[in-house]
């Protein structure tokens, strides 16, 4: 098997020879002593270790076991090793060790892709396909995640109209624009679920009556003061048990108190020219007598 994986040790120069011869000596003198301690003994434990070391470099590199092949190249095993086949064995580590970053990389690119799918958000999905497409993930898998984007940003894209037509209908609600609530409601039968437009529906009547009874306070400070004190008064106590924004309900009430303040000073203006011109009559009587 080394011949085969190995083909230069045949061509292997004096000097490697010399250097294999050395390093064969220098095992048999650092092995223990054996029974019966002779040359012959020492050398088949010798081929026995170094036969052991051969098989396990071949078998972590048929494998491709990272943690085997640093193992079996480790400085006790070369020992035992023919100078060639370190070599050998140092450049398939090599090539083993690029293989298993490959391999954490395309496992890392699945995990993303896979957490993304199960995510389903779009920003996520473009960042793991991205990922895929450099790490040549499987096409089928790359397909099956842009369909999955392609069916995120559709939903992403609708939920983005429904929230900025609720934002509208909430803002024609709270201004009481009933043609515009009508309008916008007309256009969201085929956008909102069915019970968020009826929602909206149910609002209509008081919207209504909250547009009436602003008509009616504005008309009904139109009216000439101080001779109708007495119909603002009603318009505006109708006003405050109304659900009118309390805002509304205090301009008709600074316009009521200003009116009533300056009747009070009409009259008080009227008793006292009144009371002078009494005044003003007796002593005109006085002087006559």
């Amino acid at each position: 098997r080394c011949a085969a994986t190995q083909p230069e040790s045949t061509h292997a120069a004096p000097a490697s020879r010399l250097t294999c011869s050395s390093s064969m000596a220098a095992a048999v003198a650092a092995l223990p002593e054996l029974p019966g301690d002779d040359e012959l003994s020492r050398l088949k434990a010798l081929v026995e270790l170094q036969t052991a070391a051969r098989e396990a470099l071949h078998e972590a590199i048929f494998k491709r076991d990272v943690n085997g092949a640093r193992a079996a190249l480790r400085e006790s095993a070369c020992s035992l090793l023919l100078p060639v086949e370190v070599r050998w064995g140092k450049r398939e580590l090599v090539v083993l060790i690029e293989e298993e970053k490959e391999r954490n990389i395309l496992r890392q690119a699945q995990e993303q892709l896979q957490e993304a799918v199960r995510g389903g958000e779009p920003d996520a999905l473009e960042v793991a396909i991205a990922s895929a497409r450099a790490a040549d993930l499987p096409p089928q898998d790359i397909a099956k995640a842009e369909a999955e984007l392609t069916t995120a940003r559709q939903t992403e894209q609708r939920r983005q109209t429904e929230e900025a037509l609720v934002k509208k209908i909430d803002q024609a609600v709270q201004s009481c624009d009933i043609d515009r609530l009508m309008a916008l409601l007309a256009s969201a039968e085929d956008i909102l679920p069915p019970e968020r437009i009826a929602q909206a529906e149910r609002k209509i009547p008081g919207m209504q009556a909250r547009a009436q009874m602003r008509r009616e306070l504005q008309a009904a400070m139109r009216l000439p003061m101080p001779e109708n004190i007495p119909q603002l008064q009603h318009v505006v106590d109708v006003a405050r048990r109304s659900c009118l924004p309390p805002t509304e309900v205090a301009e008709a009430e600074a316009v009521l108190k200003k009116a009533a303040l300056n009747l009070k000073k009409s009259r008080a203006a009227s008793a006292k020219a009144r009371a002078m011109s009494a005044a003003s009559s007796e002593s005109v009587a006085e002087a006559s007598e």
